[in-house]
């Protein structure tokens, strides 16, 4: 799940940023790239960690079958 953002401010070591349904998030600038400047747009993508593990386990799985690789 994507999400656009747009950076408002930075307070202290907090990025303040506006969703485009004019919500504020909060999060640690060490997270954001260090050349952004107020206004800047962003992508935030939100994903489960332990489904997008599953599904790369499954992937890796498929792949191996198909290609007959011996899991040893």
């Amino acid at each position: 799940m994507s999400h656009s953002v747009t950076l408002d401010r930075i307070e202290d070591d907090r990025a303040i940023l506006i969703t485009d349904s004019h919500q504020l998030v909060t999060c640690p600038t060490e997270w954001l790239p260090t050349d952004l400047i107020i206004g800047d747009k962003l992508i935030i993508t939100l994903d489960l960690a332990s489904k997008k593990s599953n599904s790369n386990e499954q992937a890796k799985a498929m792949l191996n079958e198909l290609l007959n690789v011996d899991q040893n």
